[in-house]
Formats: structure tokens, C-alpha cells, sequence
């Protein structure tokens, strides 16, 4: 059996790691898009429910374009929990302040300050509006002039009441 910490030092080593490992594990990464809930709006009609969510873009930041990305960029998406009590109709990037980059002398499309997405949700029959919460995650990648980050995903829900 091959003694790996055969001396004080080592297991220092081993000891300083692994605390920093655990450190690692509690930290929050920094998100550069906030979701804003005091601004969200809910409109209802019927069994059909409109929701705009609305996000901000850190200053200073930029993140992709959910469309006409280029093979080297990560695009927005937005994605939605299945819940039994409604049904995603569509969505739609209903308001977005469209900023253009050059990298490597291509152009590409990114999203910068606000965002806006409205999701259009079909109530099931029998389903009060006050019963039920719309989950769902924006998967985002933000970049600066300099550099861009690794990805990140944003947990947003709405109840809809």
C-alpha cells in the first residue's frame, strides 16, 4: 500500500486543498442578468394568459443573441418547467436592445441593458390563475470588450395570479 502522506508537509497539502475545494463548492457565481419582479406583468383573457418577464443586462456587458449566433458562440435560451395545469403556447423576445460585436473581423448580433420575453400559457380547464407558477431558466453566456464567461443560468418563476 503505497503511503501517499508520508510527511507533515503533505498532509498540509492534502488539508489546504480540500478546504479550498470546499470553499469552492459555497460560492455563488456573480450573474450578469438580473431578473426583475416588481416589473412583471400578467395579463389575462380568458383560458390564455400573457407573461412578460423582464431582465437586465449588467452595464458593461453584453450577452448572445438567441438566434444568429455564430459556431463558437453559446445562444440565449429560455426554457420552461412542464407543469400539468397549463400549456406553453409560445414565446417571444418582445423587447431587446440589439448591440453589434466584431470578433475576428465577423459581426455578430448580442443583446445588451434590457430584455424582455413574453410567454403566451394556455390555462387548462378547471385551473384558477391563483393555483399555479410559471418556473422556468434563462441560459445565458455574458461577455465584456475583453472576454466572455462561462455560461450561466438564471432561475426565474411567476406566480400567476
Amino acid at each position: 500500500m503505497p503511503n501517499w502522506f508520508s510527511s507533515k508537509s503533505d498532509w498540509m497539502k492534502f488539508f489546504s486543498l480540500f478546504f479550498l475545494l470546499f470553499l469552492g463548492i459555497g460560492v455563488q457565481q456573480k450573474h450578469f442578468v438580473q431578473y426583475n419582479t416588481a416589473d412583471v406583468k400578467v395579463v389575462r383573457s380568458g383560458n390564455v394568459i400573457k407573461v412578460t418577464l423582464p431582465f437586465t443586462i449588467s452595464e458593461g456587458y453584453h450577452i448572445q443573441d438567441a438566434s444568429n449566433t455564430s459556431d463558437n458562440v453559446l445562444p440565449t435560451k429560455i426554457s420552461f418547467e412542464d407543469e400539468a395545469k397549463y400549456q406553453i403556447r409560445d414565446y417571444i423576445y418582445s423587447q431587446v436592445d440589439y448591440d453589434t460585436v466584431v470578433l475576428d473581423k465577423l459581426s455578430h448580433k448580442v443583446m445588451s441593458n434590457e430584455l424582455k420575453v413574453t410567454v403566451t400559457i394556455n390555462l387548462k380547464e378547471g385551473v384558477s390563475m391563483g393555483q399555479t407558477t410559471l418556473k422556468g431558466e434563462l441560459f445565458y453566456q455574458a461577455c465584456d470588450h475583453m472576454r466572455c464567461f462561462f455560461p450561466r443560468t438564471l432561475a426565474f418563476n411567476v406566480p400567476l395570479k
